[in-house]
């Protein structure tokens, strides 16, 4: 059984692919700390503090978790950076729209995700997480997942039509999930969700979780033996860093989320004030 994670965190400091945007490198050390909290040994960092990050960095490096993937491995995507909608052409999304994320030299396609999603075996479990614009349905898992013979549980900042937003410790949203996950051992998807909504001081976006498993949403969100890794709150927050994750494109159309997305305003939230990020707190909204 191999258990990895691969954390990606898009700055855009030379502008490649959108506005620069520093705090989402943040957002994929503190992911890649909450994997090894989670039981997870094998964890890769990506950055673009050295060089641009490319859209084949990103698809090859998800098609390889998926391809050597066996029953019984648990496996962490997570993405960091800029996110935005282009129009669909094929007529599968119902608002027109696919949704997409910005590498410097171009994007990636909930299409191509998806594509990749349906190899991944009986048996195994990939987590994916998004911290960016526009990309609720980035696993396209909103319209079905038959095809899909392991288990995919995608949980997004925000809605197809809102903005996600972050302040200098990186990710409103990506704060909040460390913080739920890394304080309450054996919470299921669905109650962490709704305390992520509630740690995220933000009106202005929601999470969205999906999965074409939903039994699995009401399960553990890890199953693996903790390790005896800092708190999650307490994990790698850097003052140094500022704003994250608005739509480099600045016009993304604004999109109704499918039904059948979970959408956390209809639940009904418990209150944790414990669980508020105050890391966040001089976050803007990006237009």
């Amino acid at each position: 059984m191999v258990n990895r994670a691969l954390c990606f965190g898009l700055t855009y400091p030379t502008g490649e692919g959108g506005s620069p945007i520093p705090g989402c490198d943040v957002d994929a050390r503190n992911m890649g700390a909450l994997a090894r909290t989670m039981g997870i040994a094998d964890v890769s960092v990506v950055t673009d503090s050295a060089a641009p990050v490319t859209r084949d960095q990103i698809l090859d490096g998800l098609r390889d978790m998926v391809a050597q993937a066996q029953p019984g491995d648990t496996l962490l995507f997570s993405y960091a950076g800029h996110g935005s909608q282009r129009e669909d052409s094929s007529g599968k999304e119902a608002d027109g729209l696919n949704e997409v994320l910005c590498a410097a030299d171009g994007v990636v396609t909930d299409d191509e995700i998806r594509g990749i999603l349906a190899g991944l075996p009986e048996g195994a479990q990939l987590v994916i997480s998004v911290d960016s614009c526009s990309n609720g349905s980035i696993a396209d898992l909103d319209v079905g997942g038959d095809e899909i013979a392991g288990t995919v549980v995608c949980i997004s900042a925000s809605q197809d039509d809102q903005y996600s937003l972050g302040g200098t410790n990186g990710g409103a949203f990506t704060n909040a999930l460390v913080s739920v996950l890394g304080a309450n051992p054996g919470i299921s998807w669905i109650d962490a969700v709704q305390r992520i909504d509630e740690a995220d001081q933000y009106d202005t976006q929601r999470p969205v979780l999906t999965s074409n498993r939903t039994e699995t949403l009401m399960r553990p969100a890890f199953t693996l033996e903790r390790s005896e890794a800092p708190a999650a709150a307490e994990v790698m927050l850097d003052e140094d860093h500022e704003e994250a994750n608005d739509d480099p494109a600045g016009d993304a159309e604004t999109a109704a989320t499918d039904d059948l997305a979970m959408d956390i305003a209809s639940l009904d939230v418990t209150t944790d004030s414990d669980l508020l990020n105050a890391g966040t707190a001089d976050s803007e909204v990006f237009v």
